[in-house]
């Protein structure tokens, strides 16, 4: 496990739990503010209300977790990432419901929890995509990319040499290429060929190796 890849799911967990509660912030204080033909008859000073939502941030953790989105390896597709964020925080949007049912808490209106599940899912989006962009950004220079060995040169080596400099935001740093039948130092596109298979070893502690790659026909 990189470094750089704890680092951003740390911070991935910081800004869920603060968009976490600025979603709810939101929702307080549109239903307060903007009430409408609804009037608000009673709810809890903003204190106390953060205080209860505050209680359940590590069951939100929890849930997100199980959904996968603190996946130490790599970026997702942002659709799959978002789609993830709409199913846990609905998911956790009604077990609160739940909870609050059955402990008869007033100052939950409908509309505060209708608002915070619309709030949540979109601030937890907007801090996830900011996350996702800056780790692109990095990626794009090598920093925080896991370092990857190309075992093999054939047919499927050249299309993922030709994949992995195609799309460098996706977190891969193409070290070189292990082949029994080219020379080292000779070239293959941009990157070099680092020995023979027997060298695989001396290569990857050489080269603070992440992932080796096999390939074939």
């Amino acid at each position: 496990m990189k470094r750089s890849e704890v680092i951003i799911n740390f911070s991935l967990v910081f800004v869920d739990v603060l968009m976490i509660i600025l979603g709810f912030v939101l929702a307080y204080y549109v239903r307060i503010d903007y009430s409408g033909f609804v009037p608000v008859k009673w709810v809890l000073p903003i204190q106390e209300y953060l205080a209860y939502i505050i209680l359940f941030i590590p069951v939100w953790l929890v849930v997100f977790t199980v959904m996968g989105l603190y996946n130490f390896r790599g970026i997702a597709s942002f659709v799959k990432e978002m789609g993830k964020v709409i199913l846990a925080v609905s998911a956790m949007v009604s077990l609160m419901i739940i909870i609050i049912f059955f402990n008869r808490d007033q100052f939950f209106s409908r509309l505060i929890i209708i608002y915070a599940w619309l709030f949540v899912a979109v601030m937890v989006m907007v801090g996830r995509f900011a996350i996702r962009s800056l780790q692109r950004f990095l990626y794009k220079y090598g920093i925080g990319a896991r370092r990857v060995l190309i075992v093999g040169m054939n047919k499927v080596a050249m299309e993922l040499i030709e994949y992995i400099d195609d799309h460098k935001k996706l977190g891969w740093e193409l070290v070189g290429i292990v082949d029994e039948n080219k020379q080292k130092g000779e070239k293959v596109g941009n990157h070099r060929i680092l020995g023979k298979i027997d060298r695989l070893k001396k290569i990857h502690r050489r080269y603070f190796l992440d992932e080796v790659w096999l390939t074939e026909d």
